[in-house]
């Protein structure tokens, strides 16, 4: 049986949650400026599922969502052992998952095994000291082949997502 990668020394780590902290982001209200990046990217990459999630130390926030549910606080968080966005942070690069419930790694992941994701592609939000503070992801209840292309696509929308969260003047890379 495969075990899920240990993300928690990135996590954990302090200068990365202080740079989540300091963007002032977590638990605050959906924002009209991320909520059009979520719905171009799963509108330009024809997923159903799209949202920018901030990592905290135990649970995932999502900023802004399409295609997930509601907007009441507890709808808009997850435990962090249901967050695939975890995985993304921690590697540093994007995330390609064309068919999670035969993947290795991810087959056994609680969000897999209930259906919610089959196919994610999720790139990190880095500030310049290279702190992933989240991700911006889309993702599929059906497998799909992900191309350079859609990673390229989502990565011009992770920037701009990067630059809302971090300020003017801020120059992302992942």
């Amino acid at each position: 049986v495969s075990t899920m990668p240990d993300t928690s020394a990135t996590v954990n780590d302090p200068s990365r949650l202080r740079a989540l902290y300091a963007t002032g982001l977590l638990d605050s209200p959906p924002e009209e400026a991320f909520d059009r990046i979520t719905r171009a990217a799963a509108a330009a990459l024809d997923a159903p599922h799209s949202a920018v999630s901030l990592i905290d130390a135990d649970r995932q926030f999502f900023k802004s969502t399409v295609g997930m549910g509601g907007n009441s606080p507890e709808e808009r968080q997850t435990p962090l052992d249901r967050s695939v966005c975890q995985y993304a942070l921690a590697k540093g690069t994007p995330l390609v998952i064309e068919d999670a419930r035969v993947h290795p790694i991810f087959k056994n992941h609680p969000a897999v095994v209930d259906g919610s994701v089959v196919a994610y592609l999720g790139i990190p939000l880095v500030d310049e000291e290279k702190n992933a503070i989240g991700t911006l992801c889309v993702f599929d209840d059906t497998p799909r082949l992900w191309t350079t292309g859609h990673v390229q696509i989502l990565g011009d929308f992770a920037s701009l997502a990067a630059e809302r969260a971090f300020g003017p003047g801020m120059n992302p890379t992942y």
